[in-house]
């Protein structure tokens, strides 16, 4: 069974219970947490999941919404724990695959046809827009189920309730809205920052569209006992 590193564990916690106090920012709370040198793959786990719910680029205090703050509460119910997140990964085939070779095999015929030239480039924009479409389309297809995602990384409530169970004074963290700065960027701004991924999306969207025709990776995660 994986190690268990208590002293990583405890140091982790305490910096996430410092963070959600807004005790310490981003920058601090990231060069903490990475700084943490383990053998238990549960801490780095947990670290990386972390790293989703705070900005590296810009520091700030602590910014999370109700949902995201009893997430991080989970995670600290884990490192107070004994126990050790377990993944599996499945390959799974959809018809958002069928369409992606389908725009790849159209893309290479167009090539072969027309030969190597510039004129690439404004083939590629026209399937990068037909790549962009099959993602957001695959997207709404796989709309997570609330009642799992109110339980991640936990599989079943039975879980959540017997690592509850097994740690002795663990009380959750009650959401103060007082404690959670504003959003860090608008959406606007949000969604300027992701115009150099659009475009290197439409100039490469025969890789994109390789990528989409392999089979989905999909992840689920339990919460287990060691021995």
């Amino acid at each position: 069974m994986p190690t268990i590193d208590r002293k990583a564990r405890d140091v982790v916690a305490a910096e996430v219970r410092q963070f959600l106090n807004g005790r310490t920012t981003a920058f601090a709370f990231d060069a903490a947490i990475y700084n943490v040198e383990s053998d238990d793959p549960t801490v780095h786990d947990i670290i990386y999941r972390m790293w989703y719910h705070y900005d590296d680029c810009k520091d700030h205090t602590v910014t999370l919404s109700k949902p995201e703050w009893n997430y991080f509460q989970r995670l600290l119910l884990i490192l107070d724990s004994d126990r050790h997140i377990e993944s599996k990964t499945t390959r799974n085939w959809c018809w958002s695959q069928l369409w992606a070779f389908i725009a790849l095999l159209a893309f290479a015929c167009l090539a072969y046809q027309l030969g190597l030239g510039q004129h690439l480039l404004a083939a590629s924009i026209l399937f990068g827009v037909v790549s962009m479409l099959i993602a957001y389309f695959r997207q709404r297809a796989h709309q997570p189920d609330n009642s799992l995602v109110a339980l991640t990384p936990f599989a079943t409530f039975a879980e959540l309730r017997d690592t509850y169970r097994q740690v002795e004074g663990f009380r959750k963290q009650r959401f103060h809205r007082d404690f959670v700065a504003p959003q860090i960027r608008s959406h606007t701004m949000n969604q300027m920052m992701m115009i150099p991924t659009w475009i290197a999306w439409l100039m490469l969207a025969p890789l994109v569209l390789f990528a989409q025709s392999l089979p989905d990776r999909d992840s689920t995660t339990s919460v287990v006992a060691n021995g």
